[in-house]
């Protein structure tokens, strides 16, 4: 078992790709690395939790990062999601911001 692996989860929403990119870095040397290629894969729930189980079953810790808002919100830079994130002390960007 190795100590600990980051994955970095891109879900996709583009209606033309459907496409959801992962990638994992492990620590090697006191320096994060990545190991193998950045993957695609077809955007389906089951099929975005095994590929991320199957990345992290060799690891003893995991931390899995998940990025790319799915809709954008109608009032204002945050949607109720990132609202809710942040009241738990959980930081995150806006993802209506200008910037």
């Amino acid at each position: 078992m190795r100590s600990g692996v980051f994955i970095g989860v891109d879900l996709g929403a583009s209606l033309k790709r459907k496409s959801t990119g992962l990638a994992y870095l492990v620590e090697k040397n006191g320096k994060p690395r990545i190991e193998t290629r950045p993957v695609h894969i077809k955007s389906e729930d089951e099929l975005i939790h095994s590929s991320i189980a199957n990345m992290a079953e060799n690891f003893d810790s995991r931390i899995v990062a998940i990025d790319a808002p799915l809709s954008r919100p109608l009032h204002g830079s945050m949607r109720e999601c990132e609202k809710r994130l942040r009241k738990h002390g959980i930081p995150c960007f806006p993802s209506g911001a200008r910037w």
